[in-house]
């Protein structure tokens, strides 16, 4: 019997340690999906660029040359569960690409748009909040582009 109490407990402690991180993103006011994530107090949650863009970069004898670049967040957060009364600080460095404007380039006789890119480094001081509550990781507002992150952790 004390066994299987043992057993019960830890596994009722380990349940309360399972966080389900929501991260919302706003580029200029359009909202971005929404990434959920399912970890453990204190495990990384992982952003990576779910859009890229290719373009052209120069032509060399009628052969176009091509870059691709990521566009979005990308980066680590650890959220971590720090009171029993459903404190939560999160920490990590995060970034965001995204396109700037397109601009009209010629190549040869050609006309090719190619776009200037803007990023946001989000390096993280500990952010503090509670369950349930939008803690805010960034707000930028520069160089004509309003960019909000925000995280909600819930016990799932």
């Amino acid at each position: 019997m004390v066994l299987a109490l043992t057993v019960l407990s830890a596994s009722l402690a380990q349940a309360a340690e399972q966080l389900k991180v929501s991260t919302y993103v706003k580029v200029d006011g359009k909202a971005l999906p929404v990434q959920i994530d399912y970890v453990e107090s204190g495990k990384q949650v992982i952003y990576t660029e779910h859009d890229s863009i290719e373009y052209v970069t120069s032509i060399t004898k009628g052969v176009e040359r091509k870059k691709t670049r990521a566009l979005g967040l990308s980066g680590k957060i650890t959220p971590r569960l720090v009171k029993p009364d459903g404190t939560v600080r999160i920490t990590g460095e995060i970034s965001f690409v995204g396109i700037d404007r397109m601009k009209t380039v010629k190549y040869g006789a050609s006309d090719y748009q190619l776009p200037e890119f803007w990023s946001q480094l989000i390096a993280l001081s500990p952010k503090k909040g509670n369950v349930g509550e939008a803690i805010t990781l960034d707000h930028y507002s520069g160089s004509g582009h309003v960019l909000d992150v925000e995280v909600t952790v819930t016990r799932p």
